[in-house]
């Protein structure tokens, strides 16, 4: 059944790209998850190397392709259709999966209070889970403050800022339904609906960054364009001044606010609490603890490397209760 839908998959991207690759390629994005969705919070996919507390090190992938649709003002939501595949050989428990899904943020401002904003992320997935060979429809819904003043502590996801060093706290509530609509044990089998919060911190180190060659040239050309004298002049005397305006060796120092990221470190604490449970055998209470440090080695963030340490358990991606730690390489799109 998997080798089947991955063949569907790829033969749609590959249908729709000979229709129109450009436009399709911009709206496609690798994750790791799409369970929430900040502009920071964007999780990437994972290749990693694993070394768990009572068993051999092993390879991980954690990685998934999404689409991402049009945004639909009205409702102040956009929606990503994904495919996710989660595979962990030999932790202590293994971890064995896919989901396929839409998900969809949304972002509402306050009008009495025009700095402060509520975004949420909600998705309807399915998943299938070899490790327990289980099959399971998923609702999720999880809701974050955002508060939007430029500063160094930000409250929710990343908003522009003037300073090198950031520190971020995400406190996030929300809610999970999954029904397990068919497994080998009779006793999984039913629906668990859970409330859930988690309450983080990240701290953000950004590094000097400088306008490429490219950058500068495309600024200059748009700028001398909106001017008048040029509209009548030939290309080449535009192109000319550009290049004489702009040589191969200039750098330019960006403002701080698009500096980009070098260090990050991140701690987080999630729990999931049975509120109504239809299951002989389910988890009262699932527990969450990550902590990273994690290095980006070049200027764009969509490639880094990261050291983590995890402690418990998280039913939405399959990974069943353990501990264990992760060098990885992430990326995303």
């Amino acid at each position: 059944m998997f080798n089947n839908i991955f063949f569907l998959l790829l033969l749609l991207l590959v249908t729709c790209s000979g229709y129109a690759q450009d436009k399709l390629w911009d709206h496609v994005t690798v994750h790791k998850a799409y369970e929430s969705g900040t502009s920071d919070d964007h999780r990437p996919a994972t290749l990693s190397l694993t070394l768990p507390q009572s068993s051999a090190s092993s390879f991980l992938v954690n990685a998934g392709v999404g689409y991402s649709f049009e945004r639909n003002a009205r409702l102040h939501s956009d929606f990503t259709g994904f495919f996710v595949y989660n595979r962990n050989t030999l932790t202590d428990r293994q971890q064995k999966n896919y989901k396929l899904g839409l998900s969809s943020n949304h972002s509402f401002d306050l009008r009495s209070r025009p700095l402060l904003a509520i975004f949420g992320t909600s998705t309807v997935q399915y998943l299938h889970d070899y490790a327990d060979r289980s099959h399971s429809l998923i609702v999720t819904s999880y809701w974050q403050p955002m508060y939007k003043k430029s500063g160094q502590v930000h409250i929710g996801g990343y908003v522009l800022s003037d300073h090198a060093v950031n520190y971020f706290i995400t406190p996030r509530l929300g809610f999970e339904h999954q029904q397990v609509i068919a497994a080998t044990a009779p006793s999984q089998r039913g629906f668990d609906f859970r409330g859930y919060f988690s309450a983080g911190g990240t701290l953000v180190f950004k590094r000097k960054t400088y306008y490429s060659t490219a950058d500068l040239r495309e600024n200059l050309t748009a700028k001398l364009l909106r001017e008048e004298v040029w509209k009548d002049r030939p290309a080449k005397a535009l192109r000319d001044t550009v290049l004489s305006e702009v040589p191969e060796n200039k750098k330019q120092l960006m403002e701080k606010r698009y500096w980009t990221r070098l260090v990050e470190c991140h701690v987080s604490y999630a729990g999931r609490a049975a509120l109504i449970a239809h299951q002989s055998n389910y988890d009262r209470y699932i527990p969450l603890f990550t902590a990273s440090a994690t290095l980006y080695p070049v200027r764009n963030d969509n490639f880094s490397v990261s050291f983590s340490y995890n402690n418990g358990a998280d039913p939405i991606d399959g990974l069943l209760r353990q501990t264990y730690w992760l060098l990885s390489l992430n990326f995303k799109k």
